[in-house]
């Protein structure tokens, strides 16, 4: 599955769960094996929620730049493409940190502890924020695999 690839069970574009090998397999081991609860605040969303999160944003922060620190326009959102969640609480979003490589679930933003990608291809390089452009969608600029065993 390529870096584009929607979540496992989700058809990229269609609204729907992320299959076992995403975030139900995540949250399910999470639940009964440590007892952390994890929940889903958002995963995909259509291009129109996208822009208007987006227009929001700018009206809140002043202006376009502000507002890519915190959200993306939907051709640039990889919550329209399927291949993002947002998680909660806290506990529950540290804990998929630590464990969800074993899912392809990696959180992308220093600045959004909650914001999680599926990158099958191995964990993605951390940016700053969403404005900071990746060198690429998953896996790593420099090319490397990490053999991730968490």
């Amino acid at each position: 599955m390529g870096a584009g690839a929607a979540l496992p069970g989700r058809e990229p574009g269609r609204p729907g769960s992320p299959g076992p090998g995403g975030f139900r397999g995540g949250a399910q081991e999470a639940l009964w094996r440590y007892g952390e609860l994890i929940g889903l605040t958002s995963g995909y969303r259509d291009p129109a929620t996208q822009a208007a999160l987006s227009a929001e944003e700018v009206r809140r922060s002043g202006s376009v730049a502000a507002a890519r620190r915190w959200t993306l326009p939907p051709d640039e959102s990889r919550h329209v493409a399927g291949t993002a969640l947002d998680i909660r609480p806290s506990e529950g979003a540290r804990w998929l940190e630590r464990h969800g490589a074993r899912y392809g679930l990696y959180r992308r933003y220093d600045n959004e502890w909650w914001h999680f990608e599926y990158c099958p291809e191995g964990r993605p390089d951390r940016l700053p924020h969403p404005g900071v452009a990746a060198a690429v969608t998953c896996g790593r600029a420099d090319g490397a695999v990490p053999m991730d065993r968490s």
